[in-house]
């Protein structure tokens, strides 16, 4: 469709959004290019004529200026339209421009035939060398065609002339070369004509090699922004971390792992089942939504990882898929907040019957197995190891411990020195031969002040590590 007209005051048009706009942008800005240079030129030639007119005779002066007049014009009216085009402009304007360009430099032909030397003038002056000036030109329009165009252009009109020229012209044709004479040799006039259209194939190439590397940059641009998209997109279902590790390993995605250090929290609602027995599932799915939200703004906060969600429970990882020094005490901080968090909570869906709202907390630190499990058509970027199994135990235990937290022996061994977890009993672990070292916290004995002092002294050393 015919572009829609600038309007007045609204500012530059939009960026373009495709390759192929990019390309009919660039196109355009090499069209007006082109023009600021035509009008400069004609505004040159008619000065010339002003005031070295006296040179030629009246008749070649009449026929320059009728020749000139609408040169100009049309170059005023190129800039007028141009400036009301609200996106690149169609196809067929630069063929004009080219077209009108070689057909004005071609009229001389008639002024030269009215001036002092006669029609040899135009096979002796500068004129010619003008065609190879305006065929480079058609570079600027990074069209490839709109050169070869160009460049055939100039063979046809001056081989139309040159056949005029020894029809008409009334000039001895000789067979050796001639010049400064009025005379003429055939084959140097062909070859002539040859090198003044060369140009234009060389505009040709030069504007098809711009092309591709407009193609090439817009392409890899292009592509950052559906990077950026798909990010922002995969970002809502996978952890941001794990995200960026998927986009920068593109077509790289195999089964696998890697052994890793890191510390798992497992946080689970207590006596879920009773609560969705007592609402609807419309008012469960918006107390859950809500419910995680905060969880992973809180585990986002402390540099930590939604792993998977389980239900009414989730998973979480400080360390995988990027190292994380302190994991320990973030993913500890981390779990104490998800408990204020809730609190919050169970104060806001008071009136909605969700006062009685507990959660479960267990954190475990160890090696772990990072990397993606499953099969080579769906697979799953999770850790898995005794660690892991150990985290979800903790968190079951929760619940007959009547503890909100409970960290394990190496979790708690690595926290800072203002958080003081206590020792319990030894506690039977399913799949330990042995009893379990278990300590646990209370998440409301922490103060949000003290969360946040130390939350930005990890922080401040992690950024000064990384410096």
């Amino acid at each position: 469709p015919p572009p829609p007209p600038r309007v007045p005051g609204a500012g530059p048009p939009p960026p373009p959004t495709t390759v192929r706009e990019t390309l009919l942008a660039a196109e355009l800005r090499g069209e007006i290019g082109t023009n600021r240079i035509r009008l400069a030129l004609a505004s040159l030639f008619v000065l010339m004529l002003l005031t070295a007119g006296g040179a030629n005779t009246p008749a070649a002066n009449r026929i320059m200026l009728i020749t000139v007049a609408p040169w100009v014009g049309y170059a005023v009216w190129h800039h007028v339209y141009t400036r009301r085009l609200a996106r690149p402009h169609g196809r067929w304007l630069p063929y004009l421009s080219c077209t009108v360009d070689l057909v004005v430099v071609a009229a001389s032909y008639l002024a030269a035939a009215e001036n002092h030397t006669g029609i040899m003038e135009y096979w002796r002056s500068q004129t010619l060398i003008v065609f190879a000036f305006w065929n480079l030109l058609s570079g600027l329009r990074l069209n490839p065609t709109l050169s070869l165009y160009s460049a055939a252009l100039t063979a046809a009109l001056n081989s139309t002339l040159l056949a005029h020229t020894l029809r008409y012209g009334g000039i001895e044709v000789r067979l050796e070369s001639v010049y400064s004479l009025s005379a003429i040799n055939v084959a140097d006039q062909v070859v002539t004509i040859i090198f003044i259209s060369i140009p234009g194939l060389v505009a040709a190439v030069i504007a098809a090699r711009a092309r591709t590397l407009i193609v090439r940059a817009e392409s890899e641009s292009l592509m950052r922004v559906q990077v950026e998209r798909h990010r922002d997109r995969l970002g809502r279902y996978l952890p941001r971390i794990l995200v960026d590790l998927l986009l920068r390993q593109v077509g790289e995605s195999r089964l696998g792992g890697e052994r890793r250090y890191a510390t798992i929290v497992f946080a689970d609602i207590r006596n879920f089942t009773p609560l969705a027995e007592q609402h609807h599932p419309e008012a469960l799915v918006e107390f859950l939504n809500t419910y995680f939200s905060q969880m992973v703004d809180v585990i986002m906060r402390y540099s930590g990882s939604v792993d998977k969600f389980m239900g009414d429970g989730l998973m979480a990882t400080f360390g995988v898929p990027r190292e994380l020094a302190s994991c320990e005490t973030r993913a500890v901080l981390a779990a104490i907040e998800m408990h204020h968090g809730v609190r919050r909570m169970r104060e806001d869906f008071v009136d909605r019957g969700f006062e009685d709202i507990q959660i479960g907390v267990g954190v475990a630190s160890g090696p772990v197995v990072c990397g993606n499990i499953g099969s080579h058509t769906r697979m799953e970027f999770t850790c898995i190891g005794d660690t892991v199994n150990l985290a979800a135990r903790l968190e079951r235990g929760t619940r007959d411990l009547g503890e909100g937290l409970l960290v394990s022996e190496r979790t708690a061994e690595g926290l800072d020195a203002r958080i003081s977890p206590v020792e319990l009993a030894p506690q039977p672990i399913r799949g330990k031969r042995e009893p379990v070292r278990v300590f646990s916290l209370d998440p409301h004995e922490i103060t949000p002040a003290l969360l946040g002092t130390i939350l930005a002294e990890l922080d401040h050393a992690e950024a000064h590590e990384s410096a």
